[in-house]
């Protein structure tokens, strides 16, 4: 193809990316201009490779090869936007919005762990007790379960991983989403899975199992256990704004809470992620002592508690 026709061809293509790209500025853009950027940049590299190899007019080759640069930075910058976003929600956001839905942690903590150490304390000094809230015979198929403690293979552990996401996230998008009922459910929820574990907790220690329970539990149970806790501060955050909208429509209502516990949505399904991930891969191998473990889990308990206390302060006065 002639230089004359090959500009024919694709000249209004060109004048109307040069026009996008000046911009410099992705989100100054709209969706579907968004969407075909993408494309839009490779298209205009392969006219600059097809330029190159044709021996166009470097008049023409520097065109196209500014465009194409202008649509580097700007893909690109759309990336790196992306990982800045990410990273100043871990720092940032998630425990700010935390913080800023304090008293209902609070009340969702109270909930869940006072029945769980009331428990946890009562088993240890009546056995029996355990058996009013778990059955004979699923509390035998504890006692095997951790029974015995040893290295699994890697193809199992990646399915356990799995296993484990879609049961943590599960738990805890039904204690959320038990909160919807005007923040009851979620307090419901989470009375049962406090007991329930300080039931299983207390049954193991007092079966002679402890050594391989607490263990177990002690690399992932900071995560998990935390973002317990934030489900059902979601579920009631919400729930509650159902019951007492104030001067908005419930429909306005329930909005607006939903886009405020956001962070704290996004953040407590990650932390079950990662929980997942050490329960799967770390928690079952016997690689290091109990005492190590304990460390580690003490450690965790620490740092989690810290983030959330601490994380994105600094920010707080920009944000």
């Amino acid at each position: 193809m002639k230089q004359n026709d090959f500009i024919a061809t694709h000249n209004d293509f060109w004048n109307e990316l040069e026009q996008i790209l000046q911009t410099g500025n992705i989100n100054s853009l709209g969706k579907e201009q968004r969407r075909q950027l993408p494309h839009s940049y490779r298209r205009v590299c392969h006219h600059l490779s097809l330029a190159q190899l044709r021996n166009y007019s470097p008049a023409l080759q520097n065109r196209l090869n500014r465009i194409a640069l202008q649509g580097h930075q700007l893909f690109y910058a759309r990336k790196s936007r992306f990982l800045q976003d990410a990273g100043r929600f871990f720092a940032v956001d998630f425990p700010r919005s935390v913080r800023a839905h304090k008293y209902y942690v609070l009340v969702s903590a109270l909930v869940f762990f006072g029945p769980l150490i009331a428990l946890l304390v009562a088993i240890t000094n009546d056995p029996t007790i355990a058996y009013a809230v778990i059955d004979p015979e699923t509390a035998e198929v504890y006692k095997e379960m951790y029974g015995e403690r040893g290295t699994i293979k890697d193809e199992t552990a990646v399915g356990m991983f799995g296993y484990y996401i879609w049961n943590n996230v599960s738990i805890a998008l039904r204690t959320f989403a038990m909160g919807l009922v005007f923040g009851l459910g979620a307090i419901f929820i989470l009375l049962f899975n406090g007991t329930y574990i300080g039931a299983v907790a207390g049954l193991l220690t007092t079966a002679g199992l402890g050594n391989n329970f607490w263990p177990f539990v002690a690399g992932h149970g900071a995560f998990e256990l935390t973002a317990i806790v934030l489900a059902g501060a979601s579920g009631m955050k919400i729930g509650f704004a159902l019951l007492i909208p104030g001067l908005n429509s419930r429909r306005q209502a329930l909005k607006n809470a939903a886009q405020a516990a956001l962070p704290m949505i996004y953040g407590f399904v990650m932390l079950l992620i990662l929980a997942a991930a050490i329960e799967a891969f770390w928690s079952p191998n016997a690689w290091f002592s109990n005492l190590t473990r304990y460390a580690i889990g003490v450690t965790l308990w620490v740092l989690v508690i810290a983030y959330l206390l601490f994380g994105g302060r600094g920010q707080e006065s920009r944000g």
